[in-house]
């Protein structure tokens, strides 16, 4: 008795889910055809003060909607057709996951995407400008544009420099073992900067203007170095540079990975020195 009654309950349990697949199935057949055929966005990382385009492309739907499941997320959202929508912040929200949704009178579909909004200026020390050290160079050219200049280092040819020098941003690149091209430093620099063009010439970086955090500014006489180390603590390390025993410029590592220069008769000649570039 006991063995037939145990066969019943497993019967009975196979059924069960017989029927439930029955029923999942059935709620995707509802759906008379509706599918996402793709979901593109014009931009996938932008700052703060612009907008992201997201379109739906799809088929047997009624209605196209977008949303967050995290209510305290800062995006908003805009439909300005039935199936495009306007994606904007007024904060910094990077990895923001965003689902695209159609309906029908029977059920629904969606797909999710990631967008990123980036303020302008150093974020909690992880972003320079929106970037930040491995990621891919597409996000570079996609946030800064593409460089006034490129320049490939003599000691490594797998580096380039990316220059930006009117917005005072240098941007380190490297081809790493899969062949990708990704980022290897945010630089955010001074006019004590310059970049060789291809025909010679050399062009002067502008003072960043952004804030590094704290308030803190380039080539600015209300932001010395004596502020910095308060702040962020003793450095970890302090170096000249090896390419060159007679320039003056210093470099402070701190325990966050940011490195800032400044010019010193000595290494630790740092007090009232203002800061010469920010990198990350």
């Amino acid at each position: 008795m006991k063995k037939k009654y145990l066969r019943n309950i497993i019967h009975s349990m196979l059924a069960l889910g017989f029927v439930s697949l029955i029923a999942s199935c059935s709620k995707d057949d509802d759906l008379n055809g509706m599918a996402i055929n793709s979901v593109t966005v014009n931009k996938s990382n932008v700052y703060i003060e612009d907008k992201i385009i997201l379109n739906i492309d799809g088929t047997g739907y009624v209605n196209a909607n977008l949303y967050s499941i995290n209510s305290g997320t800062p995006l908003k959202f805009a439909k300005v057709a039935p199936t495009t929508f306007e994606i904007t912040s007024t904060t910094s929200a990077p990895r923001a996951l965003v689902f695209a949704q159609l309906t029908n009178s029977t059920g629904r579909t969606e797909k999710s995407l990631e967008v990123n909004f980036f303020i302008h200026g150093v974020d909690a020390f992880i972003h320079a400008e929106g970037i930040k050290p491995n990621d891919p160079s597409t996000k570079v050219v996609e946030l800064l544009g593409a460089p006034a200049n490129k320049t490939t280092s003599t000691a490594n040819p797998l580096f380039e420099s990316w220059d930006y020098p009117s917005k005072g941003i240098s941007v380190g690149i490297y081809k790493n073992t899969t062949g990708d091209l990704v980022v290897s430093s945010v630089n955010l620099l001074s006019s004590s900067f310059s970049t060789t063009m291809p025909d010679g010439s050399k062009v002067v970086f502008t003072n960043y203007l952004g804030d590094l955090g704290n308030g803190w500014k380039i080539n600015n006489t209300n932001t010395k170095m004596e502020a910095i180390i308060a702040k962020l603590g003793t450095p970890t390390l302090k170096a000249s540079d090896p390419n060159d025993p007679t320039s003056l410029l210093r470099t402070y590592t701190f325990s966050n990975k940011a490195r800032f220069t400044f010019y010193g008769a000595t290494v630790d000649d740092y007090v009232g020195k203002l800061v010469q570039s920010c990198s990350l």
